[in-house]
């Protein structure tokens, strides 16, 4: 694609040139000439000058030209590299959240523990963000790439509030061991009743995030 433009850039560049040049010719040979034309011979001389000075003009236009249309092109080229590679990092660190979506709550019961999976899961949040702002928005793919990312960036610290609800219910629930009386009965139902609904609101947000991530993809040149 990058390819063709270039090639439709060029030829637009020949077809203003070779007008330039027609123009030039006709405007010149206009001033040269002596009238009435009929009553004097073609001048080979002047002619000659003529061509001259306009393939010198039409050199001297398409040097410059030229060179920034390479330079442009050239520099568009690196961003859609940039952005492959970017996209690519990007989608890798997304995959890597599903070790966090395989966590077991019941794993997690020591404090020092799930606040290493906490930092973890953070960090890897923070560095999405730092590789998200390095895509750039030059078309509509990539803009439709970076919309569809932040909705996941929105969906991601609320995941990891829910899964701390599971584990902090669950925790509460097994300090109730036999609930013997009616507040503690109505304790550990409450428990197992939190516990439940982070669990189902946690797996709900998953699909979701599941869903939105298979809908990215890599930004290819």
């Amino acid at each position: 694609m990058v390819k063709n433009d270039l090639n439709v850039k060029i030829k637009r560049i020949w077809k203003w040139t070779f007008i330039g040049i027609i123009i030039f010719l006709v405007i010149s040979f206009f001033l040269k000439s002596s009238y009435p034309i009929t009553h004097y011979k073609f001048n080979l001389s002047d002619a000659y000058d003529v061509l001259k000075d306009t393939l010198t003009l039409a050199a001297g236009f398409l040097a410059p030209v030229a060179a920034f249309v390479l330079f442009s092109d050239w520099r568009e080229q690196h961003v859609l590299i940039n952005n492959e590679k970017i996209s690519k990092e990007i989608l890798n660190i997304l995959d890597e959240f599903y070790d966090f979506y395989n966590l077991s709550y019941g794993s997690l019961l020591e404090n020092d523990e799930f606040y290493k999976k906490q930092n973890l899961f953070f960090q890897k949040i923070n560095y999405l963000a730092e590789k998200k702002a390095e895509i750039n928005a030059k078309d509509q793919v990539a803009k439709d790439f970076l919309v569809q990312l932040k909705e996941i960036q929105i969906l991601l610290p609320t995941y990891w509030i829910l899964f701390t609800e599971e584990v902090r219910a669950y925790q509460d629930f097994q300090k109730i061991h036999e609930p013997r009386t009616v507040l503690a009965k109505g304790l550990s139902e409450s428990y197992s009743n939190k516990h439940i609904y982070a669990q189902n609101k946690k797996f709900d947000l998953y699909k979701e995030i599941f869903e939105k991530r298979n809908k990215l993809s890599i930004l290819y040149v």
